[in-house]
């Protein structure tokens, strides 16, 4: 049995949707721009994290193309921390993302007072 990725995920998940309310907050942005951001970072990485276990053989079969031989895990904890690791790598690329969007894009920040 291996763990839903609905388990392993929401440490990461939220520390990526506060990370972009905190900058959100920091640099001034509106409140719906902050909330549009966070949960669209939060979107993003919930369903970085269940693509990753959802589609896993897919993954394995791309992986086996690209390298040329075939993937085979020695456990099933190494195939958890490959399939997390992935969901990791999407959460970060999401919040990455955001930085430069959100400071090339156009920006709702409210008027200096």
């Amino acid at each position: 049995m291996s763990l839903h990725p609905l388990v392993v995920a929401p440490p990461v998940v939220l520390l990526a949707m506060g990370v972009t309310y905190a900058d959100g907050t920091r640099r001034s942005l509106t409140v719906p721009a902050r909330l549009r951001w966070t949960l669209g970072i939060g979107c993003v990485s919930i369903g970085g994290f269940l693509a990753a276990f959802a589609f896993d053989g897919v993954v394995f079969r791309l992986y086996s193309v690209a390298v040329g031989r075939q993937f085979i895990v020695q456990s099933p904890r190494e195939l958890l921390t490959i399939l997390f690791s992935i969901g990791l790598v999407i959460s970060t690329v999401a919040v990455l993302l955001y930085g430069v969007a959100s400071r090339f894009g156009p920006l709702e920040s409210e008027p200096p007072s």
